[in-house]
């Protein structure tokens, strides 16, 4: 997401990151140019670990036109780092834009949420109209979070479709919630309006959120049916068939919960069994019963060179001042801890007093 003045300010203020499934309005700049995605790994993650994003940005590709090739030369590219949580940029914003998968992010779902926000789409319960459809608890949310259940303007998105609940890019009741002490449980954040309807971890693209996917890659084929518990596209030929999205010879677990989840006893419960099966099938030991299943959908084989990618945000040339020079730098520390994530706009003329206030250190303005 290209940020406007305002909007720095206002993330960094609030100390978070986490930007906002409606899409963000087409314009030359904000996306991705014939629908491909240049992606690079961090060398800071296990080789398993960036099996588990290579398999997840394929199952992407199964159910849209849009292509996560690994980064060569581009110029524009996402870079997918373990750093302190799970966010992204919405939309392509230029050079190397950050995504950050810390290892409790790898989990499919929340790979494929960051990688839509990559795309261009933002949450769901962001939309303009939202209102008609969620009550938001404000007097829940921890404070510093607020950001996350703004709502955006409605001329700055696209929202054709009907609200969407079950989609990828919602939040489920309780996210960003403050924690009640008596209880020891998080208090709901947004209630819906419609009866019958509740809101959990939206683990699969919902049938909207393909449809946006596609109508926003300008897809030329046809939506087929897809698994509802890996969110991969089958053929058509293979409807009705058991799948699974991890090959027995490559068997291991999506995300790094599946231990505690052993121990609460997922891995035996018939209601968890599918779960368990796509997201924990090493520990749960579930490798074995998954030779007899069809195979749907390959893991892509690890190029034969692995590329070191560095972080391609460098900090400006700083003139060094007579202060600095006399020691009067002791107070040149960034406010917040976001800074980093700014780098490249410390230099833009538009952006200066907002990085000047809170980034200091980071910009060079000591």
């Amino acid at each position: 997401m290209v940020l406007t003045p305002p909007q720095l300010a206002r993330y960094i203020e609030n100390g978070s990151l986490l930007v906002r499934g409606v899409s963000r309005k087409e314009s030359a700049h904000n996306r991705w140019i014939n629908n491909i995605v240049p992606y690079a790994v961090s060398p800071q993650y296990t080789s398993q670990q960036k099996q588990i994003i290579r398999s997840s940005l394929r199952g992407m590709e199964k159910i849209s036109c849009f292509r996560f090739v690994e980064r060569k030369s581009e110029k524009d590219y996402v870079f997918i780092v373990p750093l302190d949580g799970c966010y992204s940029y919405v939309g392509r914003i230029g050079g190397g834009q950050l995504m950050s998968l810390s290892p409790d992010c790898l989990a499919d779902f929340i790979i494929w949420h960051e990688m839509m926000h990559a795309i261009g789409f933002e949450h769901e319960h962001q939309r303009p109209d939202r209102d008609n459809h969620l009550t938001v608890k404000y007097e829940n949310v921890i404070p510093a979070q607020m950001v996350n259940f703004e709502k955006i303007r409605a001329n700055e998105v696209d929202y054709p479709d009907k609200y969407d609940y079950s989609s990828l890019m919602h939040y489920d009741s309780y996210a960003f919630g403050k924690l009640d002490e008596k209880r020891k449980v998080r208090l709901a954040t947004m209630v819906p309006k419609k009866a019958g309807v509740s809101l959990g971890d939206n683990m699969a693209f919902s049938p909207t959120d393909i449809r946006k996917l596609n109508r926003l890659g300008k897809c030329p084929s046809p939506i087929s049916p897809v698994n509802p518990e890996s969110g991969v596209q089958k053929k058509p030929q293979d409807v009705g068939k058991e799948d699974t999205t991890v090959p027995s010879a490559q068997c291991f677990d999506r995300t790094s919960n599946c231990h505690d989840f052993k121990e609460a006893g997922k891995c035996d419960s018939p209601a968890y069994k599918a779960l368990m099966e796509n997201y924990c099938a090493l520990t749960c030991g579930y490798c074995k019963e998954m030779e007899k299943t069809t195979k749907l959908v390959e893991i892509p084989k690890s190029p034969q060179k692995e590329h070191t990618i560095k972080e391609e945000v460098k900090k400006p040339k700083v003139v060094i001042e007579e202060a600095e020079k006399d020691g009067n730098d002791v107070e040149c520390e960034d406010l917040k801890i976001s800074c980093k994530f700014f780098v490249e706009q410390c230099q833009k003329s538009n952006f200066r007093d907002v990085l000047k206030k809170h980034c200091r250190k980071t910009c060079g303005y000591c």
